[in-house]
């Protein structure tokens, strides 16, 4: 378990990515379901919630430009990027935390000498 509050906060971002990451692959099977109102987790607002300790699930999104003809608001590209965006995010979020896990690992070897 990671204590100080840049851990807690990576970790609680990696925890919205993957909510977000949830909301749109439900997106994306439900592309073909006649009147099926898409779906988002705005990640910047939910980082700033984080800040106030509110949470942020997922919602419908506004400004919907995308409606097909059987109202579906699903555009499978689109589904498609965010889902390979979130998944790049995740990725550097990982990555950044496991920089901060490794300082920790050596600053614990260090004080064994």
């Amino acid at each position: 378990m990671v204590v100080d509050p840049t851990g807690r906060y990576l970790l609680a971002a990696l925890r919205a990515l993957g909510r977000r990451y949830a909301v749109l692959a439900g997106n994306l099977a439900n592309a073909h379901t006649p009147g099926y109102v898409r779906a988002d987790v705005d990640f910047g607002a939910t980082l700033r919630a984080l800040w106030e300790e509110a949470p942020a699930d997922g919602v419908p999104s506004e400004g919907v430009a995308f409606v097909r003809w059987d109202g579906t608001e699903v555009d499978p590209e689109l589904e498609a990027v965010e889902i390979a965006r979130t998944g790049l995010q995740m990725m550097a979020l990982t990555t950044v935390l496991g920089a901060k896990l490794e300082m920790l690992r050596s600053a614990i070897l260090e004080g064994r000498r």
